[in-house]
C-alpha cells in the first residue's frame, strides 16, 4: 500500500510541472516536432514547448511560457478594492436665490393713526395702520418669508400679514378689498391676538372655491413674542403655512379645502396675483379667551426680514435680495 501511495504521488508531481519547468532556448527546427510550438512576446519574450498545456494549465505561475501557451497576460497587482461609499449628501437647503426683498419704497402705507414705519427689510404699526405692497406676486411654487415681531404687541388687538387678489393694479386704500369687504380672494398668513394666539385662514369662494367662505378654512394656534412665519404655494395652489415650524395645511385648517378651492388660489394667482397687506385693528381677533386690555393705541408690531419668492403680475418690480440676504435665508431658513 506505501509503494501504491508513492507511485501515485510522483505520477501527480510530473502532471503538474509548471512552464518556468520547461526550457525556452530552443532552435526553430527543434519546434517544428512540437504539438503548439509557440513564440510569444508578451511576458518578456519565449519561444515554448505547449505541451504540456494540453494536460491543463493549472494555476498562473508567472512565467512568460504560460502566458504564451494559456493565453493570459502577465499577472499585475490585484486591482484595489474600491472605497467604502460615503454618507449620502444632505439635501439642498432652501435657498431664497432670485427672491425679492421688498424696501420702503416698493410698498404703500395705506393708512396711519398711531404710526407707520417703513424699513428697508420691513415695517413697524403702532396703533391702527397698514401697509401694502406695490406689486402684486405669483406665489405658485414659491413663498413668502418673514419674522414677526409681538413682544409690544396687546392682546385683544389684531396684527397680521396676508395676502389679497385684487380687482385692478394696487393703489392704496382707494384699491382694497378683502374677503368680506369688496369679496377679494384672501388668504391669511398670520392674525394674532397679541402674543397670546393666532389663526391662519383661507377665503376662497368668492372667486370660485367651495368651502373656505367668509367665515373660512382656519387653524388656530398658540403664539410667542417672536413668529417665524412660511407661507408656501404649490403649483396646483395648494398652501401650506409653516408657523414656528408648525406646519398648517389643507389638512390642519377646518373645514378642510377642496380642489376646488386650490383651483380658484391657482387661477387667481395667475390672472391677478395677490398683494400683501399688513395691519393692525380691533373687531375680531383669534381665541377671544386670551383677555387682554384691547388697547390699539398701545399696541405695537414689527414686520422684519421679509422675503418673496415669485414672479409679478401687476405693480413695479421690487428690489430683488443681495447675495447676503440670500445666503442669510439659506442658512438659516431651513
Amino acid at each position: 500500500m506505501a509503494l501504491r501511495k508513492l507511485a501515485m504521488l510522483l505520477c501527480l508531481a510530473m502532471s503538474t510541472v509548471s512552464a518556468a519547468d520547461v526550457n525556452t532556448n530552443v532552435t526553430a527546427k527543434a519546434q517544428s516536432s512540437w504539438p503548439w510550438p509557440k513564440h510569444c512576446s508578451a511576458r518578456g519574450s519565449c519561444t515554448c514547448n505547449c505541451d504540456w498545456a494540453s494536460r491543463g494549465c493549472g494555476n498562473d505561475d508567472g512565467s512568460c511560457c504560460w502566458g504564451c501557451c494559456c493565453g493570459g497576460p502577465s499577472p499585475g497587482p490585484a486591482p484595489p478594492s474600491p472605497p467604502p461609499p460615503g454618507p449620502s449628501p444632505s439635501p439642498p437647503s432652501p435657498s431664497a436665490r432670485g427672491a425679492y426683498c421688498p424696501q420702503k419704497n416698493d410698498l404703500i402705507i395705506d393708512y396711519s393713526s398711531g404710526g407707520v414705519s417703513l424699513n428697508n427689510d420691513g415695517w413697524g404699526i403702532k396703533g391702527s395702520g397698514r401697509v401694502s405692497s406695490k406689486a402684486a406676486f405669483n406665489l405658485l411654487g414659491g413663498f413668502i418669508e418673514f419674522d414677526m415681531d409681538l413682544s409690544a404687541a396687546h392682546s385683544g388687538v389684531n396684527q397680521n400679514l396676508y395676502v389679497v387678489s385684487l380687482n385692478r393694479p394696487n393703489c392704496g386704500s382707494g384699491c382694497y378689498c378683502d374677503a368680506p369687504n369688496g369679496g377679494c380672494m384672501e388668504l391669511d398668513f398670520i392674525e394674532s391676538n397679541g402674543h397670546c394666539a393666532y389663526a391662519t385662514t383661507w377665503h376662497t369662494t368668492m372667486v370660485g372655491g367651495q368651502n373656505c367662505n367668509v367665515g373660512g378654512c382656519q387653524h388656530v394656534g398658540g403664539a410667542s413674542g417672536q413668529m417665524h412665519v412660511k407661507a408656501t404655494f404649490s403649483e396646483d395652489g395648494w398652501m401650506t403655512v409653516f408657523v414656528n415650524g408648525q406646519k398648517v395645511d389643507a389638512g390642519a385648517v377646518n373645514p378642510h379645502p377642496s380642489a376646488q378651492d386650490a383651483s380658484a388660489v391657482k387661477a387667481r394667482m395667475q390672472s391677478h396675483g395677490v398683494v400683501i397687506e399688513s395691519s393692525q385693528w380691533t373687531g375680531w381677533v383669534p381665541q377671544g379667551s386670551c383677555g387682554g386690555d384691547y388697547n390699539l393705541g398701545a399696541s405695537y408690531f414689527a414686520i422684519k426680514n421679509l422675503h418673496v419668492k415669485g414672479s409679478v403680475v401687476n405693480g413695479p418690480q421690487p428690489s430683488k435680495c443681495s447675495w447676503g440676504n440670500e445666503t442669510k435665508t439659506a442658512i438659516t431658513l431651513v
